[in-house]
């Protein structure tokens, strides 16, 4: 099995305009969770601010919402989840593969279960008229 390991630049297009995300290091994944800890109990939007400032950088995220407090949050909401589809789609492939995989899985072990059951159906089907019973004493 050959794994791939090349990780491209991953570019985003929002209004017409093509942004750079952050390489998925160490260092930026652990920005991100100590950034959603530092929001706990704030507005989930400020949230997704401090999370696009760190995958996208200021400079993207002062161009992006030029509006301050007047920004409309459904765009913001729409460009944060965009971004985000972005950012994890290598875990989102890895996460597909191996539900494809455990797919193929169960569907081999529902196709030996209709087998059985379709043996078991034959077996009670089958003539018993050549069939004797045969009783044993109890204790034997």
């Amino acid at each position: 099995m050959r794994i791939d390991t090349e990780v491209l630049q991953t570019v985003v297009e929002i209004d017409d305009r093509e942004y750079a995300l952050a390489e998925k290091t160490v260092d930026v994944c652990e920005r991100l969770r100590q950034a959603e800890l530092d929001m706990v109990g704030k507005p989930q939007h400020r949230l997704w601010l401090a999370e696009l400032e760190i995958v996208l950088g200021k400079a993207a995220c002062r161009e992006l919402f030029p509006n301050g407090r007047s920004e409309n949050v459904d765009r913001l909401q729409m460009i944060y989840y965009g971004v985000f589809k972005a950012f994890n789609r290598v875990n989102d492939r890895l996460e597909e593969e191996r539900l494809s995989d455990r797919a193929q899985k169960v569907e081999q072990l529902f196709a030996g279960a209709n087998e059985f059951l379709r043996n078991l159906k034959n077996v009670d089907r089958a003539p018993k008229s050549g069939l004797k019973e045969i009783r044993r004493p109890a204790g034997e």
